[in-house]
């Protein structure tokens, strides 16, 4: 049987702090005020998107209307468009536009 490992994913905007975990293992992202993270992004939607824990991976699903732009440190960036993304490593998240463009970006740790 499988066990997951103690994966943890933290993330970075604005001087907020959130950390999936075992403990919270789902987070919405977007510009409504009701989103987990909220990001003050012209181009974001409201509900974007949401990062999801599943076993010892983080999946990072959008659902906007402009995209989710990611750029895993030492890679190119990538756009998802209603895709998902296994996030890995060091990077940062922009939502509706590129992180070159964005003022509100979202970091990210996967320990």
């Amino acid at each position: 049987m499988y066990k997951p490992k103690n994966a943890k994913l933290r993330l970075l905007v604005q001087g907020t702090e959130l950390v999936l975990s075992a403990e919270r293992q789902a987070v919405a992202l977007g510009r409504d005020a009701t989103a987990d993270l909220v990001i003050k992004e012209r181009m974001a939607s409201r509900a974007h998107g949401k990062i999801e824990r599943r076993l010892d991976k983080f999946i990072l699903t959008d659902h906007s209307a402009n995209g989710t732009f990611i750029t895993i440190e030492g890679d190119k960036e990538i756009v998802l468009r209603r895709e998902e993304f296994t996030l890995r490593g060091h990077g940062w998240i922009a939502l509706g536009q590129s992180r070159a463009s964005a003022t509100d970006v979202v970091e990210f740790f996967c320990e």
